[in-house]
């Protein structure tokens, strides 16, 4: 067969078995051997002494169509779009790839892998860390359909899930390349070394996380919390209802959940479409007539998001920043923001905090002096451009010593982010909100719940979700998921949980395996473009 089509063929069904570990829970499996065929193509090249540029595209192919199936329920946000947003991002990841080959012509295939799997992990780890972010397709987050084989995100986070993947793909492809002695030799005695340290990496992260999945035990005072999940299509229900007819609906949905013992109620993200003006919050109707609500019902706090309006400091520049909006009504620039918002029982006094991770072009324009362009032709859903508020509540304080950092939305999928929220505020509950009803189908939205999973053990916090139309849910400290609804109906979870206090590795060291490969790239590239190719002796021959 051609080389070339043989490439092509190996670059797709890589980006298959990736796509489909994305999407379905139970091929999750299959990322153990995804990366096989693409490394195949980089061995196959350095092998053949074809061309390193190959390996690129090749690579490049592999991961857009990997994006293409793991996350088409994004092309519901414009399918040209996000065709676009895909290849990029597969290009930005073959970038840091690409030195493999290099290393491996020059030096050796072994640092040619290890300088791939630090620079898939580096790649990951920028989209942690940039405001072209984008932090949902990553391996340690698609694991999470099973927590009971990655309680040691605990001191690795996510990007220990993608070391794992990719440390099991790079020993199995040294194995498929010595397949032709599997037909001299029986199958153990080929290579019985690396076929044992193969199933050692593959088989001991997963000893170490039953060990600590069957001897963890759950910690703290016990406190009762509700969640409400709401069915709101957002084309033709939600933004076009008045604030008092959401309130009614939410209510409606929440009172037969609440008793004399819940201290926590959570509503989804934009749950309020329209909360007015930040400067006029203290004397707002809406929120007074939440707090009546609320004390008629329980003794609870609630926490709902939001969207909320600023006026813009400046007044109203010619050349303002692309982030801020304009009224022609009042002639005034404004800032406009996504919030998750605190509503006290006990005192009049409310809380807020922004969304600071924000969707890059669908809720925001990253790097606005460069890219607005791009956010005028791309548009968005809601036509809503956010910003992130310079002074907000670090943290919200509830009744019976509940402390929470309400992740909004794509905030849940940073780990690093949510870690050091709890670690420096001593939180000891995460609550997520989230407004999915943009999507007609909840494979998104089971992705994200992936997250929270995630964050869950990272942390060892309970976490409450709470969704308008994707996945609201009760997570426990082990990652399990203890009820869950994903319907497309109204309804409401009532759970006890437990408010632990304690402390992970991770939450002190945070994502350690990025910022150590994105060190170890330099240094291994660096060290193979210093190195003196290798001759051969009868090359060396030939020249004299």
């Amino acid at each position: 067969m051609n080389s070339r089509l043989l490439h092509i063929g190996w670059a797709v069904l890589s980006g298959i078995l990736l796509g489909l570990a994305a999407l379905f829970p139970p091929a999750v499996i299959l990322l153990f051997v995804a990366v096989v065929p693409l490394l195949e193509i980089k061995n196959d090249i350095v092998k053949n002494k074809g061309k390193k540029r190959s390996f690129f595209l090749y690579s490049t192919l592999a991961f857009f169509v990997y994006h293409l199936i793991g996350g088409n329920w994004m092309l519901a946000l414009g399918a040209g779009k996000m065709s676009l947003a895909f290849f990029i991002n597969s290009l930005i990841l073959s970038t840091f790839v690409f030195g493999a080959i290099v290393v491996h012509q020059r030096w050796n295939r072994w640092l040619g892998d290890i300088f791939f799997i630090a620079g898939w992990i580096a790649f990951e780890y920028l989209h942690l860390n940039w405001e072209l972010s984008f932090p949902i397709l990553m391996n340690g987050h698609h694991l999470a359909v099973f927590p009971q084989l990655i309680q040691w995100y605990t001191f690795t986070g996510i990007l220990g899930g993608t070391l794992w993947v990719l440390g099991v793909n790079v020993l199995l492809s040294q194995l498929f390349s010595e397949r032709r002695q599997w037909k001299e030799r029986t199958f153990w005695q080929a290579q019985r070394s690396r076929w044992l340290t193969t199933l050692a990496v593959l088989f001991l992260p997963i000893l170490i996380s039953v060990v600590q999945y069957s001897t963890y035990n759950d910690s703290g005072e016990e406190v009762e919390v509700v969640s409400l999940h709401s069915d709101l299509d957002c084309y033709n229900t939600k933004y076009r209802l008045n604030q008092g007819e959401l309130v009614s609906a939410y209510w409606n949905a929440t009172k037969d959940a609440l008793t004399p013992f819940t201290r926590l109620i959570l509503w989804p993200e934009s749950a309020i479409t329209d909360f007015g003006w930040v400067e006029g919050l203290d004397n707002s109707e809406l929120v007074a007539q939440l707090r009546d609500s609320i004390r008629a019902y329980c003794p609870a706090d609630l926490v709902t998001g939001g969207i909320i309006y600023e006026l813009f400091a400046n007044g109203n520049p010619p050349n303002r920043p692309a982030t801020v909006g304009y009224s022609p009504e009042i002639n005034q620039s404004f800032y406009t923001y996504t919030m998750a918002m605190q509503i006290r029982n006990k005192s009049n006094e409310v809380s807020m905090r922004t969304k600071k991770k924000l969707v890059p072009f669908e809720e925001t324009i990253p790097y606005p002096s460069l890219l607005s362009g791009v956010h005028k032709l791309a548009g968005s859903l809601g036509g809503f451009t956010f910003s992130p508020k310079k002074r907000d509540a670090k943290y919200m304080e509830l009744p019976e010593g509940i402390r929470t950092i309400p992740l909004i939305c794509y905030e849940s999928a940073y780990g690093a982010f949510t870690a050091d929220a709890v670690r420096k505020r001593n939180l000891n509950l995460l609550t997520v909100m989230l407004n999915e009803g943009w999507y007609s189908n909840i494979a998104g939205a089971k992705q994200l719940l992936n997250a929270s999973v995630a964050r869950a053990i990272e942390n060892r916090k309970s976490v409450l979700r709470s969704s308008n139309r994707g996945v609201s849910a009760l997570i426990n400290p082990r990652g399990e998921i203890v009820e869950q609804v994903d319907e497309f109906k109204s309804a409401a979870i009532r759970r006890k949980v437990q408010l632990n206090e304690d402390q992970t590795p991770y939450m002190v060291i945070g994502d350690w395996l990025g910022w150590l490969s994105f060190l170890a790239m330099p240094i291994t590239l660096g060290g193979a473009l210093l190195r003196r190719p290798q001759v051969k002796p009868q090359q060396k021959k030939r020249k004299r």
